[in-house]
């Protein structure tokens, strides 16, 4: 339920174990009908990018459950852009997480998703602090598997400042992920390319690679949770397994 300022009321300190820090983490996520286009994952059969995705984030809730301290700092939220961009999930707790069974349709407002999905995660570290929760540095995936509508104009711009704001207040750490071989990088690493390159990150995986994708992406958090809290990650990198960040 929400207030009238945008708050969620049924955060607060008897929601959540007030003990431990919150690890907000925010899933940006491509579900343009694109994603309907059908590959090959690891079992050889063709099904829809967009059921490899949800084959994921029910991967993604299975990993992180398994970590106990994760079980109970980790809040959740799920924004999707697919003709329009949407708060599929609002925050909430990896035990309470209901997994969402995304469709695919429309375009790709990428910029735009990032701008309401930081304005989302925002808001809800401002819930956080005014119930006196202890917070760390929050993390945002963005997975894409094509072209965002818009590379140049008042959006991209947008998208571009608000990573680059975040990044440098510290408020989260950012990765941006290409998925299959149709993702632009090239549009990616300019997406974050006025970001501090310590602070923000970009991966490439291949359609039959969702499993590994997820697994990363839960091991990236559950390696933050776990941290020290005198001892943060001082680059995005750091938080990556040792494969894909050889330092």
């Amino acid at each position: 339920m929400d207030t009238e300022d945008g708050e969620h009321q049924y955060y607060s300190k008897d929601h959540v174990q007030s003990y431990h820090d919150r690890i907000p983490v925010l899933l940006v996520l491509e579900a343009s009908g694109g994603m309907k286009q059908k590959v090959r994952g690891k079992s050889g059969y063709r099904r829809a990018i967009i059921d490899h995705l949800n084959d994921g984030l029910r991967i993604f809730k299975r990993e992180i459950e398994e970590d106990f301290l994760s079980t109970h700092a980790v809040d959740v939220s799920v924004v999707t852009f697919g003709g329009d961009v949407k708060i599929e999930q609002e925050f909430d707790t990896i035990k309470n997480w209901k997994l969402p069974d995304l469709d695919a349709t429309g375009t790709s407002p990428m910029c735009e998703a990032i701008g309401r999905g930081l304005q989302h995660l925002e808001r809800h570290k401002t819930v956080l602090a005014k119930e006196n929760l202890p917070q760390k540095r929050a993390l945002v995936w963005l997975l894409t598997n094509g072209k965002p509508d818009n590379r140049s104009g008042t959006e991209w711009d947008k998208a571009q400042s608000v990573i680059e704001d975040g990044v440098e207040a510290s408020p989260f750490l950012f990765y941006a992920v290409g998925c299959g071989r149709t993702a632009d990088m090239d549009c990616l690493n300019e997406l974050v390319s006025t970001a501090p390159n310590c602070s923000v990150e970009t991966l490439q995986f291949d359609y039959n690679q969702f499993q590994e994708m997820f697994c990363l992406i839960a091991e990236s958090v559950i390696e933050h949770t776990n941290r020290p809290y005198d001892n943060p990650p001082t680059s995005a990198t750091e938080l990556l397994p040792r494969e894909i960040n050889p330092k």
